[in-house]
């Protein structure tokens, strides 16, 4: 299951692994070292993690829960150089419906 031990920080602050942790746990595990499958990582990034918080409105695609949804290019992602940028490859954040 990935994780990150950051914090909250103002928009423009903080460090590269605030939108970068999630690029580079697909890019490396998946495709660079084809460790995991995609359906695998996923998984482990979004239904894992929330059972494993005891989140039940995330981490899945249901009707009734929290609509959570990022759609990204898994032959283009790369984490940011800055933790101002977004991750290139990720295409969309939907948090609870609602684009961001």
């Amino acid at each position: 299951m990935p994780s990150s031990d950051i914090g909250p920080y103002k928009k423009g602050e903080g460090h590269p692994q605030i939108s970068g942790i999630f690029p580079k746990y697909f890019r490396c595990m998946v495709r660079e070292r084809k460790e995991i499958s995609l359906i695998e990582a996923v998984r482990k990034a979004t239904f894992l993690s929330a059972e494993t918080m005891g989140l039940k409105q995330k981490g899945r695609i249901k009707k009734g829960t929290d609509a959570d949804v990022v759609i990204f290019d898994i032959d283009t992602m790369i984490k940011p150089q800055k933790a101002i940028f977004s991750p290139v490859g990720v295409k969309l954040f939907q948090i609870l419906g609602y684009a961001s």
